[in-house]
């Protein structure tokens, strides 16, 4: 489906930007590079490549609601360049989470910036579906908005804590 690069957080619930750009993987379908960023010669800090100088992103937010199969997810959507960076918040936590990073990824990368609630949380409908929960289900929901949103070309997934689990679970599921 698409390149992928996935980034994991620890289940601290602060988050700063600082550790989101400077830990952002770049996945390839079978290629995994680390970009870290690390002190110059003189102390400085130095980005990774792909992250270059800051950009000015006056793009507003735009929001969304998407039918992922009988109900409908929230999604924002800061317009930007390739790569698309999808945010997956941890359990139990909505798209407000990331409220204060985003901006600072969007000036730092200039890249498209998505943020959505699962399913029942934030602005997100419940699923109706009364059978049990499945990460799969909140997986596929996840592929399905962002097919509605005609998200293609390289993705990177920043999860945070629970939001890993799905993240891992997306790239298992789109390696091609």
């Amino acid at each position: 489906m698409l390149p992928l690069a996935f980034l994991l957080l620890g289940t601290g619930m602060q988050v700063n930007p600082q550790e989101i750009e400077g830990a952002l993987h770049i996945m390839n379908q079978t290629k995994v590079e680390f970009t870290i960023p690390h002190k110059d010669d003189d102390g400085d800090d130095k980005w990774p490549s792909f992250i270059g100088a800051q950009v000015q992103n006056p793009n507003p937010i735009q929001d969304a609601k998407v039918d992922v199969g009988g109900y409908r997810l929230q999604f924002h959507i800061l317009q930007g360049n390739s790569p698309t960076i999808v945010f997956e918040t941890g359990s139990g936590a909505d798209s407000s989470t990331w409220r204060d990073i985003v901006p600072a990824v969007a000036r730092r990368t200039g890249a498209r910036i998505i943020t959505y609630d699962r399913a029942g949380l934030g602005q997100s409908e419940v699923n109706p579906d009364p059978g049990p929960y499945s990460i799969t289900q909140e997986v596929e929901a996840l592929e399905q908005g962002l097919k509605q949103l005609q998200v293609n070309g390289h993705l990177i997934l920043v999860a945070h804590s629970y939001g890993g689990f799905l993240a891992t679970l997306f790239v298992a599921r789109n390696t091609s």
